[in-house]
């Protein structure tokens, strides 16, 4: 609240920025402490596209792993972040902590759904790709 531009009268709002926190202040409450978290550990929280935000940056989380209000814990261990279920306790995902902000960082068997085997998906796009020459030389490719 100290630089210059909190002393002014804001253009749009018409009131002096330090004033109307001064009023807000009142009715600020503390953050409530969580009693069952861990010291060295941060709860996050999951996001729609099955991310979480840690550091500034964005992690992934298997896909399906959303719902709304869903809460993870989040850990920092030498150079990795675990993101743990809150209710659980079950190691959702590890990542190496990355040290540039605003960046994703992926694991890519979070993108997938994993219900399905992997030859059952190769089946699929045969038949979708109405099992032509093509379809079964791009199937033995991999």
């Amino acid at each position: 609240m100290e630089r210059t531009g909190n002393a002014n009268i804001h253009g749009t709002t018409k009131k002096v920025p330090a004033e109307v926190f001064a009023m807000e202040k009142e009715h600020l409450k503390p953050i409530p402490i969580l009693i069952n978290q861990p010291e060295d550990s941060l709860i996050g929280q999951v996001r729609k596209d099955n991310t979480i935000i840690y550091q500034s940056s964005r992690y992934t989380v298997p896909l399906g792993t959303y719902h709304p209000g869903r809460q993870v814990i989040l850990k920092e261990k030498e150079e990795t972040i675990e993101i743990i279920d809150e209710k659980t306790g079950e190691l959702l995902a590890r990542h190496r902590l990355c040290v540039e902000k605003g960046r994703l960082i992926a694991n890519n068997n979070h993108r997938r759904d994993r219900s399905q085997g992997i030859d059952r998906m190769r089946t699929q796009a045969l038949v979708a790709l109405s099992e032509t020459e093509f379809a079964r030389l791009l199937s033995r490719r991999h």
